[in-house]
């Protein structure tokens, strides 16, 4: 996928006190030619991370698609690898921060991935879907280029990291559901499992539980499911982005081992067991992280950038910043994203199937308020072509958008007795969690009136077709609406809409 590269050059003019101006500085105009320079000063995301003294690694990222779910896989497997040692950060597009990096840097495609050094020198640039050992090897040389790392800054506190599970350990378990609250009360050491269906290691993990189950007297276990909307509040206070991971809790409620990935039962048993033969602590109030009032005000000028002299119309970052240049630190807090949400005008379907009564090409009318471009636009619902075909392009939503999705459909002939929902846009492991989980229907009447609801039903995990019956006697318009995709994100992804 391809980002249209709106800034490719910045000239940067520095006026001497003696008067006059100075000769221009041009900045590498191409992505590629930024490998071996230096980051300008006061780019978001970038300059808070410089004053942690540790290698960063920066994802230029944007609306889902195959390449940049398998590199944000890649990522996430190096960011268990280094842990706290590398700060992993994500530049998404169509976002206030992401946008200015996008631009400053002349990033065109995503996936794109920029490796660098504490002082902010570029080790190495990748564009398109890169492998996890050339990422690992300009890592390697990147942290050992860095200063020893720096303890007042915590990955915690920049904007948008890939944080880490690993870090809960030897700390107080969050009370995040009811579930865990009662976990911690009862004083009981236990197996926090974090599990979603859509995982192709959760059939194999799911058997490990069931030997462990009864093996060690007093552990208690307890699943905490990707599928259950009500866990999200415990997958971000334990910082999972992935799953399976597993947190083994001792008697007084602190987190003593983390697993990341299919776990096998010896190391997981072992993790139990020295949980187990800690002292018991008398049951306790849990730590409730209570989610703030109202959200924090920005540092002032804590992103601002470094301008010599009047800015020009043309300026959009600072100089380079010298390697030998200690700033000093500056103020930390979150990148306040104030960018307006982007508008949801309903895009018209064109083409498609003819023997299919939903698509334009039989005369129907078909329309979503949410698609990510002309290659994955609301054509191809109607297209005839489903997973695993040749030329197959599924139709894909914009992740700048939030969900509930509508897709508005006036079919050729009113006799349709059934819709088919095809999510299956490809391998579950990779794109599962983007299929549609809840859909409403609704049905149109022939006076134009608002339609009315023909139910909400629940998608199958495993992106099989879903059929809906519609009532006899016609159905001229029909609006599915999507409310809530297996992942539980706004980006969402389906094969194909039929009907019979």
């Amino acid at each position: 996928m391809f980002r249209s590269q709106v800034a490719v050059r910045v000239a940067v003019l520095c006026l001497v006190l003696a008067g006059g101006w100075c000769q221009a500085q041009d900045l590498p105009g191409a992505f590629g030619e930024w490998s071996g320079g230096q980051v300008p000063e006061g780019l978001p995301l970038i300059e808070p991370a410089l004053g942690a003294g540790r290698a960063i690694v920066l994802h230029f990222t944007g609306d889902a698609g195959p390449d940049n779910v398998a590199q944000t896989i890649t990522l996430n497997d190096l960011r268990g690898r280094y842990g706290n040692d590398v700060i992993f950060l994500r530049a998404e597009d169509e976002t206030a921060a992401g946008d200015r990096l996008f631009d400053a840097f002349g990033a065109a495609r995503i996936p794109s991935v920029m490796v660098l050094d504490a002082t902010g020198h570029i080790v190495a640039v990748f564009e398109g879907l890169t492998d996890a050992a050339p990422l690992a090897a300009a890592i390697d040389e990147a942290k050992a280029a860095s200063p020893a790392p720096s303890g007042s800054l915590s990955v915690y506190e920049l904007s948008n990291p890939l944080p880490s599970p690993k870090l809960r350990v030897d700390h107080p378990a969050p009370a995040s559901t009811p579930a865990i609250h009662s976990a911690l009360e009862s004083g009981r050491a236990t197996l926090l499992a974090f599990l979603g269906s859509y995982s192709r290691f959760n059939t194999e993990q799911e058997e490990v539980l069931r030997q462990l189950e009864g093996a060690l007297e007093g552990l208690a276990a307890l699943v905490v499911s990707a599928d259950e909307p009500a866990n999200a509040a415990a997958f971000s206070d334990y910082r999972v982005t992935g799953v399976p991971t597993l947190f083994v809790l001792s008697a007084d409620g602190v987190v003593r081992a983390h697993f990341d990935g299919l776990t096998e039962l010896t190391p997981l048993a072992a993790a139990c067991a020295d949980a187990l033969a800690r002292p018991d602590a008398p049951p306790r109030e849990p730590e409730i992280v209570e989610p703030p009032a109202a959200e924090p005000e920005p540092p002032v000028n804590a992103l601002a950038p470094h301008v010599p002299g009047e800015p020009g119309a043309d300026l959009e970052v600072g100089p380079p910043r010298s390697r030998d240049k200690a700033d000093p630190p500056l103020p930390r807090g979150p990148f306040i994203d104030d960018s307006p949400p982007a508008p949801r005008d309903l895009i018209a379907a064109t083409d498609g199937d003819p023997g299919n009564p939903l698509s334009p090409a039989a005369g129907a009318e078909l329309a979503v308020d949410s698609a990510a471009n002309a290659d994955y636009g609301p054509s191809r619902l109607v297209d005839g072509l489903t997973s695993g075909d040749a030329a197959f392009r599924p139709w894909v939503s914009s992740a700048g958008h939030d969900l509930p999705i509508e897709i508005r459909i006036r079919p050729s002939r009113a006799d349709i007795t059934a819709l088919v929902l095809h999510p299956a846009t490809g391998a579950r492991a990779l794109f599962g969690s983007r299929w549609p989980k809840t859909v409403e229907v609704l049905l149109g009447t022939p006076d134009g009136a608002e339609p009315r609801s023909l139910g909400r039903y629940e998608l199958p995990a495993d992106g099989s077709a879903f059929t809906i019956d519609l009532p006899d006697g016609g159905v001229p318009a029909i609006v599915v609406r999507i409310l809530a995709t297996h992942g539980g994100s706004g980006a969402c992804e389906m094969a194909e809409i039929t009907a019979r």
